[in-house]
């Protein structure tokens, strides 16, 4: 006996659209560079001739308003100007992270990195819809603050102050492109690994990591957990009343685990998610060596494609004594390619995602 199913048009349609709907959630997100040098002509040569080289066509780089309007009224675009050029001309895609780091007559309580509440709110909707006019056709996406759930070192406010800026800065964006996509400012990994630790520490992996101190990490996740009330707070309140069309998060090091902090931001949105920081390794945590380097980046570049993202951007291109992570750039800083640089270059080239 055999028997025949027969389906409808409509049915045949829906299962298509569904299918269809499943393969774009597992596509390979685009990759990018995060803040690679940018600041003069022979810094965006660098970049430039980098970008070109690993075939890379996305990237992120920041303005600060208090570099781009220093006396009230009184735009200084020039220099931003010169650095949009450049990546635009050889046909790069480019978000724009714009800090919370207002000019002086705009500042009001500030962190230790300088890092500011604005005052004048009219004052930041009057310059968001400034740069908006003058960018928003050659930009890809627009963020504003940076890692501003880290309790007062990126962003000094409250959740309260935040949220407020933060909408003023949606509207005024979309009343000017409304079809720019304002990306929430990228948290740290701080509130999903302490969540992940206080519910079930099973969970979190660090065994892949040469670590300098096998418990260090724990100890640290443990000493924090009584932040976690406060982090939650601050998070949650950001992630509901934030008016966004993206969100936004920060991954590095132990790649194993991320996959569970994406799974902790979706909790809170529905909303895409990029990745606009990842990598490593740590230096405060991991023995550092070039080739340990390389084999980590082949990690987290497998990690990154199949994590439910549209977007992830490696920090960064050159090595920088001043950051965090001062060892991960791609180049020293003499200009010396690592083997991470080729391990990036392969995967770009075979996975077609630039």
């Amino acid at each position: 006996m055999s028997i025949c199913f027969r389906f409808s048009p409509l049915l045949l349609l829906f299962l298509l659209l569904c299918l269809s709907a499943a393969k774009a959630e597992l596509k390979t997100p685009r990759l990018g560079i995060s803040f690679p040098p940018v600041s003069n002509a022979r810094a965006r040569a660098v970049t430039i001739r980098h970008l070109k080289r690993l075939n890379c066509k996305l990237v992120r780089i920041d303005a600060p308003w208090r570099l781009r309007e220093p006396r009230p009224g009184k735009y200084n675009w020039k220099p931003f100007d010169a650095r949009v050029k450049a990546l635009r001309n050889i046909g790069v895609d480019i978000m724009v992270t714009l800090s919370a780091d207002g000019p002086d007559w705009v500042s009001g309580k500030r962190s230790k990195n300088g890092r500011a509440v604005f005052k004048d709110a009219e004052a930041w909707r009057r310059f968001v819809t400034a740069f908006v006019s003058r960018y928003s056709k050659h930009i890809h996406k627009l963020q504003f603050a940076n890692e501003w759930d880290s309790l007062g070192y990126w962003f000094p406010g409250t959740a309260q102050e935040l949220v407020h800026l933060h909408n003023i800065f949606y509207e005024a964006s979309k009343a000017i492109a409304p079809e720019l996509p304002i990306v929430l400012g990228g948290v740290t990994r701080s509130y999903p690994m302490l969540r992940l630790y206080t519910e079930n520490s099973d969970r979190l992996d660090f065994s892949k990591m040469k670590l300098k101190e096998p418990n260090k990490i724990t100890k640290k996740l443990k000493k924090g957990r009584h932040q976690l009330a406060r982090l939650k707070a601050r998070v949650e309140h950001v992630f509901a009343n934030a008016r966004y069309d993206e969100c936004d998060i920060h991954l590095y090091d132990d790649c194993e685990n991320w996959s569970h902090c994406v799974e902790v931001i979706r909790t809170l949105t529905s909303r895409p998610i990029i990745v606009s920081e990842f990598g490593g390794p740590s230096s405060n945590y991991e023995v550092y060596s070039e080739a340990y380097h390389a084999k980590r980046m082949s990690a987290y570049l497998q990690v990154i494609s199949k994590l439910p993202i549209t977007e992830a951007y490696y920090f960064n291109l050159v090595e920088n004594p001043t950051t965090y992570h001062d060892r991960s750039g791609l180049l020293t800083r003499w200009l010396r390619e690592k083997p991470a640089y080729g391990v990036l270059r392969t995967f770009l080239k075979e996975s077609g995602k630039n």
